[in-house]
């Protein structure tokens, strides 16, 4: 990671991150509406500006991280959408798949799994589509 073009990766992190919330909060809309607790955040509007300013910035960090990740591949499986793709799916992997098995079949193995197949597969779109799009945005250094 000699020659990495910090601002693309921190644009394309932005963008990534963007479209990234833009499908959590259709997805979230669409399946339980206004009692979505994003929405409601306990009817005390300081405690709905932290839950704002939380979520968009997990998801920041999420569509930054994925755009790395992107970057520190391509070196050895080239640049372009496959390697996006690739990234994407390590990411989620790795930051949504394991941590939920190991949370909810491990430590509280009773938890209805239901609850988290539709949410995960969403993950994996948003995560897989962020990273390809935000990837596009990021381009190396000459030299």
């Amino acid at each position: 990671m000699n020659h990495v073009n910090w601002g693309r990766l921190f644009v394309g992190g932005l963008v990534a991150a963007a479209v990234i919330l833009a499908i959590e909060f259709t997805f979230h809309w669409w399946l339980r509406g206004a009692d979505w607790w994003f929405f409601r955040a306990l009817a005390d509007p300081v405690q709905e500006a932290r839950a704002i300013l939380l979520y968009v910035g997990r998801y920041t960090l999420v569509g930054l991280t994925a755009v790395w990740l992107y970057v520190a591949l391509r070196p050895r499986f080239g640049p372009g959408p496959k390697t996006a793709v690739r990234s994407g799916i390590v990411y989620w992997v790795i930051g949504y798949a394991l941590p939920v098995w190991g949370l909810y079949y491990l430590i509280v193995p009773d938890y209805r799994a239901e609850f988290l197949r539709l949410p995960a597969l969403v993950a994996l779109l948003e995560v897989v589509l962020g990273t390809l799009i935000g990837a596009s945005v990021y381009k190396r250094l000459a030299g």
